[in-house]
């Protein structure tokens, strides 16, 4: 998996893009049968056309721009979000199916 943060300056305003890609095969069949961990993006929320407004996105979901007013909120969001995004990644990886599996029984 791979995390690209983006950061720009435009018109006085401070935006940063978070961008997950490049899932392995193992990260994408654990987000299959397990879901995708949610992050929170708290302090700041993002609007979904069919779900409203949402405080938390599937890390497989987390394409979205951020923006804020002050340059110490915008370093101090990618630091907490790099924190939850490696969190989340750990979690998944930890994942195990101790379900799944079928049994015979003779009666």
């Amino acid at each position: 998996m791979k995390v690209i943060i983006e950061k720009r300056l435009e018109a006085g305003k401070y935006f940063v893009r978070i961008d997950i890609s490049d899932y392995t095969n193992d990260e994408v069949e654990k987000i299959k049968k397990f879901g995708s961990p949610r992050i929170s993006v708290a302090p700041k929320f993002v609007y979904l056309r069919n779900e409203g407004t949402k405080s938390t996105l599937p890390l497989h979901n987390m394409n979205y721009d951020f923006e804020f007013n002050l340059e110490h909120e915008a370093i101090a969001f990618v630091e907490t979000m790099t924190g939850r995004i490696k969190n989340a990644v750990l979690i998944l990886k930890n994942m195990k199916d101790n379900f799944s599996g079928k049994n015979e029984l003779e009666l």
